[in-house]
């Protein structure tokens, strides 16, 4: 009721159309939500990036449109992380749809650099796990972390990408992971460099089956 109240004092709007939102509705009004560009939900990355190492692949957004790439630079760029919890249930429901029986059992966040966390106060691909952890009910553990200052993967071409990433990423984890498996969560999929380091780091150190859900694929 409160809630109600105060939506009528002070109306929210969509942040794609700017419309006044209704009050079943939550940052997105249903139209826009509809117009995301949807991949199909049983997409498969590797056709697309060259990854060769995964068991299964989930993409839930076409990058390349215009309202997309709006959101996602507001979750990114602009403090928007509650874009972040908005969209990880909506693919933590896509994963438990067309990926339950999958068994995983551990959600592994893409981290960013200590600069890139300070600087938003958060890491987007862990605000999207957390919300996936929910749906899904795996918990996320923290393998993965950056060994240096990166470069920005932004403006790079593929090749360029690749060979930002070399040397990226360690894993740091105390447990023993073997036999696992384990769904990496990430933002935007673009070349596929960054997931494709991110699992040969894991297969390195651990016998484990990993896939990949990501929110949109460029």
């Amino acid at each position: 009721m409160w809630k109600n109240f105060l939506s009528l004092i002070y109306p929210s709007t969509c942040l794609v159309c700017d419309g006044l939102l209704h009050v079943n509705e939550n940052m997105l009004c249903l139209s826009c939500v509809s117009e995301l560009p949807k991949t199909p939900l049983n997409h498969i990355i590797r056709k697309e990036v060259g990854i060769q190492q995964y068991n299964a692949s989930i993409a839930l957004f076409e990058f390349n449109n215009i309202n997309c790439k709006k959101l996602i630079h507001q979750l990114k760029y602009e403090g928007n992380y509650q874009l972040g919890e908005f969209f990880g249930i909506e693919l933590g429901k896509a994963i438990l749809t067309n990926l339950s029986t999958k068994n995983f059992d551990y959600l592994i966040p893409v981290p960013i650099n200590r600069r890139k966390t300070r600087a938003r106060g958060y890491n987007q691909s862990y605000i999207l796990a957390k919300q996936v952890s929910k749906i899904i009910k795996v918990p996320v553990l923290n393998v993965l972390s950056r060994k240096r200052k990166q470069n920005t993967q932004t403006n790079k071409n593929r090749y360029q990408r690749w060979e930002n990433v070399e040397g990226e990423f360690s894993v740091k984890s105390k447990h023993n992971l073997d036999y696992k498996h384990l769904l990496i969560v990430d933002d935007v999929l673009t070349s596929g460099a960054t997931i494709d380091t991110c699992i040969k780091e894991l297969k390195k150190k651990y016998s484990v089956k990993v896939s990949i859900a990501v929110l949109a694929i460029a």
